[in-house]
């Protein structure tokens, strides 16, 4: 990223850039009751895992109204997957069991899938084979050179940094990194839709793990997750 760029997004605001793809035609579901499921709780668990509430009242609706007449297992199955895909990344892995789970032939509950995610059908089998390795993909990344989100933000904006950041690097553990803002570490968790900040007391180790990047520049509060190999 450019510093013309980044000077231009001083102030902007974090976010994951796939997030975009929500539509937000789609009328909230919160207040149905859907076979018996308490939605009104699983907002608030998501938000409770760091998840946002208002995406996953969208992602559940586009999957629900793609199959009104869904059996109550598949109602868990979206709930899961919505959930995930409103950032609540500790359930990333129930999510992608859940969906390959999902016979193969079962093409009305793929489309109830695909709708929730957000990627179209015919990309649903491409994305779970990417995402067993890559947390980050999603089909609109190479487009955007590889570019997945931007975290922190100026705290006097609601943000979480009160300076800049200044280095970032990955960490061992999948998805995480370390970044420093001021003369604080901060522990980054992500993946193609959720991110979490977390202080930290000391400087952590960085990883070998080049693939995915931090990109911090003087002339902005927000730091960039960026994937080297964006095909």
């Amino acid at each position: 990223m450019s510093a013309a760029a980044a000077t231009t997004r001083t102030t902007a605001m974090p976010g994951h850039l796939a997030n975009e793809a929500i539509p937000r035609s789609i009328r909230s579901a919160t207040a149905l009751d859907v076979l018996g499921l308490d939605l009104s709780l699983a907002t608030r668990n998501v938000e409770r895992a760091h998840g946002d509430p208002t995406r996953f009242a969208l992602a559940f609706a586009a999957g629900y109204h793609a199959d009104l007449a869904m059996a109550r297992e598949m109602a868990v199955t979206v709930v899961a997957v919505a959930a995930w895909r409103a950032g609540a990344m500790a359930l990333r892995d129930d999510a992608l069991a859940r969906i390959e789970a999902l016979p193969a032939e079962d093409v009305t509950s793929r489309r109830v899938v695909s709708a929730a995610l957000g990627p179209a059908v015919d990309d649903l089998a491409s994305f779970l084979e990417r995402q067993r390795t890559d947390r980050f993909w999603w089909p609109g990344r190479a487009a955007n050179r590889g570019y997945v989100c931007s975290v922190g933000g100026f705290a006097g904006l609601g943000g979480a940094w009160v300076a800049p950041p200044t280095r970032g690097f990955a960490l061992s553990e999948p998805g995480a990194f370390g970044i420093l803002a001021g003369d604080t570490w901060w522990r980054l968790d992500a993946d193609v839709w959720g991110s979490r900040l977390t202080r930290l007391d000391d400087a952590p180790d960085p990883a070998s793990d080049h693939s995915v990047s931090i990109v911090c520049q003087p002339t902005s509060y927000l730091a960039w997750v960026l994937v080297r190999d964006a095909a």
